[in-house]
């Protein structure tokens, strides 16, 4: 607005100009037209709702088990076992990511006494344990049957 007319004052204008240009805008507005469109389309997804409310009931029943409300207690049992296992392999996770990520430092910036040459010996340590530990958490999934 400033390069069209570099005098304009948006404010100013919006505060004359705008009640005058609302009031135009509500008079020429059809207000009954409107109120009838609500009112066919509130009928209309009225007759419409029981046909939605079925086919969402099919829906959750053949996707699942129903709506789900009820609570098996026999169930739960082992929930904390495996809640257990996963928790414990989550943090072998965690400490095996952070093994391979020493690692990779130490290996890097070439920290600490050397083997087989050049290698650095807490570079493959580190890398050795994360691998032992990556196998480990590779028998545990195999051994479960499920990822």
């Amino acid at each position: 607005m400033r390069t069209l007319d570099p005098e304009f004052q948006l404010l100013e204008t919006l505060q004359t100009k705008g009640p005058e240009v609302l009031k135009r805008a509500m008079d020429q507005e059809d207000w009954e037209g409107a109120s009838d469109r609500l009112k066919h389309d509130t009928v209309a997804a009225l007759h419409d709702l029981p046909a939605v409310i079925g086919s969402w009931t099919r829906r959750l029943s053949q996707e699942g088990e129903g709506l789900g409300l009820t609570l098996r207690l026999h169930g739960l049992s082992g929930l904390e076992d495996r809640l257990d296992r996963s928790s414990n392999r989550l943090a072998l996770a965690l400490v095996t990511l952070g093994l391979y990520i020493a690692g990779s430092l130490l290996m890097q910036h070439s920290i600490g006494p050397r083997l087989f040459g050049d290698m650095p010996a807490l570079a493959t340590l580190a890398y050795a344990l994360a691998l032992w530990f990556t196998f480990r958490l590779a028998r545990g999934i195999a051994r479960s049957g499920r990822l």
